[in-house]
């Protein structure tokens, strides 16, 4: 069987940023950090998306009422 990749957004509410990371098929990597930083106070999360590319979630994203304000950024926040 095989698996369909994936896209994975990383959010900082605090600093009101997030990065998109992929095409993937594992993700166990990014939400154990994700879990790292949430039990260090930090005020992220993470979640994933299935359009086709990169640039499709960013927009996706920037669009959404729920991340009006926020910035994409290419380096990593974890």
């Amino acid at each position: 069987m095989k698996r369909e990749s994936f896209f994975i957004v990383v959010v900082d509410r605090d600093r009101k940023i997030f990065n998109v990371l992929g095409p993937m098929i594992n993700d166990n990597w990014i939400n154990q950090k994700v879990v790292n930083a949430q039990n260090s106070k930090r005020d992220v999360y993470c979640f994933s998306s299935h359009l086709k590319t990169k640039n499709e979630v960013v927009d996706n994203v920037l669009s959404s009422s729920p991340f009006i304000g926020f910035s994409y950024v290419e380096e990593s926040i974890i």
